[in-house]
């Protein structure tokens, strides 16, 4: 039990949401589905080249990381048409292949295309990057043209299996990421209180923070758009934390299942001084 708690508290703590391993997960299924039928196809119906299964797995992996639209019908329209992209760009490459320096040439217009196409939305980069893969693909198996029909299925089946994977079997649950998100994050508060209480037991009485004041201390935090300044005041701590910690009454402080009891210990830290300027 104690170390099923401590596997979750570690995924909490790196995966709040467990968002990543959802990703992860819903990208492995739509693999190995979408090999799966191509092989009952190629065991039933007629045998099918490796460049439907190189095609079907590339997009596969790209259906689940680049695909970020919000709605089931926005992500469907955007499958629909980086599959279509994905079959042109394949046939393209396999066109030029009699030409490398041409193809060479065409690769790195692809390139810049598809990274270009962020400027345009989250959509046109996603189709971006299934023409990439899609050229590269073609250009490194070499799919003849008379494959043209195994390379579509292939792209079909991945896109398709990728979005009942997104939709059904493992879909998207706001509301729930975020209340584990938020879930997370008090459990990081609830283990600084407990080492604070556990700090305080230590000193028993003693002055928790140094008695001798230092000099405030700034910690830049640069983010996509942010910029934040943290200044750390140690001579508003030092009065203002032993001072709330000596009332609390530590018997009352217990762990149980549902993480660090802290009804007490938040009410007397909740006036600390904001520490945090924007």
């Amino acid at each position: 039990m104690t170390f099923r708690l401590r596997l979750r508290d570690w995924l909490l703590a790196n995966d709040p949401a467990f968002s990543r391993l959802r990703q992860a997960s819903r990208i492995t299924a739509t693999v190995v589905i979408s090999v799966a039928l191509l092989i009952a196809f190629h065991f039933i119906a007629t045998p099918l080249p490796p460049a439907a299964y190189g095609l079907a797995i590339t997009l596969s992996i790209e259906g689940g990381l680049a695909v970020r639209d919000w709605t089931a019908s926005e992500q469907l329209v955007t499958r629909i048409l980086a599959v279509v992209t994905g079959v042109a760009m394949v046939t393209l490459a396999s066109a030029l292949e009699g030409y490398r320096h041409v193809s060479d040439l065409v690769f790195l217009v692809v390139i810049f295309v598809a990274v270009y196409g962020r400027a345009f939305g989250q959509r046109w980069f996603a189709i971006g990057m299934f023409a990439f893969m899609s050229y590269f693909t073609g250009a490194y198996l070499r799919p003849s043209l008379d494959q043209l029909p195994a390379l579509v299925l292939g792209a079909g089946i991945s896109a398709a299996i990728a979005h009942l994977v997104r939709t059904v079997l493992l879909p998207d649950d706001r509301y729930r990421d975020l209340l584990r998100a938020i879930a997370s994050v008090q459990q990081r508060v609830d283990e600084i209180l407990h080492g604070i209480a556990a700090a305080a037991r230590r000193h028993c009485g003693r002055p928790v923070l140094m008695a001798q004041p230092l000099r405030p201390c700034p910690l830049l935090i640069a983010s996509p758009g942010v910029r934040m300044t943290v200044r750390r005041s140690q001579a508003e701590m030092h009065k203002s934390v032993p001072s709330r910690l000596a009332g609390l009454d530590f018997s009352q402080m217990r762990r149980n299942n549902n993480g660090f009891h802290r009804s007490q210990a938040s009410t007397k830290l909740a006036g600390l001084p904001n520490l945090v300027a924007f």
